[in-house]
């Protein structure tokens, strides 16, 4: 992922926007993993949508769930399937 920064630094730029929360879960380290866990959950014109990530790199881990939050909501608000749709980093 070449940069995660910009993306990363939109997405909290813009927190009040997406209605951004964003959870970490301490699992891997409790199993002694360099691991990051995290669920990000948007919500934009009243639709919520969520979407978790890991990685070892947190920064990636954040833009996976990100990412696979706007995939959702986007399928969501067409009332599309999810089936194919990705977001592609």
């Amino acid at each position: 992922m070449a940069d995660t920064k910009r993306l990363t630094d939109w997405i909290f730029s813009n927190r009040e926007a997406l209605g951004l929360r964003v959870i970490e879960y301490g699992w891997p380290k409790s199993f002694g993993m360099e691991l990051t866990d995290v669920s990000v959950s948007i919500r934009v014109e009243g639709v919520e949508a969520i979407g978790r990530g890991s990685d070892k790199n947190s920064d990636i881990a954040l833009c996976k769930a990100f990412s696979e939050s706007v995939e959702r909501w986007h399928c969501k608000v067409h009332s599309e399937p999810s089936l194919g749709f990705a977001a592609h980093l």
